[in-house]
């Protein structure tokens, strides 16, 4: 009897670490859309419903990204027109390398933004010398919001239709 419970133990171990590895290796930008179209979020936008709903059916790939940030203080106010006609605000990125008005998601803070501007075309070389496929920044309403860092490599998921 005593061989048979250190068997079943080892299988039940084996078990339960493969489901919570399952669960930690979940990509990121599908557990969030999940819980955004359950309302775990508050209400969505139309737009920010159909770019999730298009994400967790494929339409989405990864690029790795410089990413930096551009805030009030170095004169982008809040409501400002961006190059494509929308207000600075938390909805907003900028690019030069990804198409006007595409939509990515961001890790951090785990949203999703809109390509609303363009900035200087040096970003695009700074972001390959470092490693980075583009160059991306993030309107935020000052230095540190909600623990951004004002430079970092990351990935950005961008919606593709």
């Amino acid at each position: 009897m005593g061989k048979a419970a250190i068997v079943v133990i080892p299988m039940l171990l084996c078990g339960l670490t493969a489901a919570v590895t399952a669960a930690e290796t979940e990509d990121p930008f599908v557990r969030c859309a999940k819980k955004a179209l359950k309302g775990h979020y508050g209400p969505l936008k139309p737009w920010q419903r159909k770019a999730y709903e298009q994400g967790l059916k494929g339409a989405i790939r990864r690029v790795k990204v410089w990413q930096t940030t551009y805030y009030p203080q170095e004169g982008f106010d809040r409501g400002e027109a961006c190059r494509w006609g929308y207000g600075c605000d938390e909805s907003i990125a900028a690019a030069n390398l990804l198409p006007a008005h595409s939509i990515v998601w961001v890790p951090r803070p785990g949203q999703l933004r809109i390509i609303g501007d363009t900035g200087a075309r040096r970003n695009d070389r700074v972001a390959k010398r470092k490693g980075a496929h583009i160059w991306g920044d993030l309107w935020v309403p000052y230095p540190g919001w909600r623990r951004i860092p004002a430079s970092c490599i990351t990935t950005w998921w961008v919606i593709t239709s």
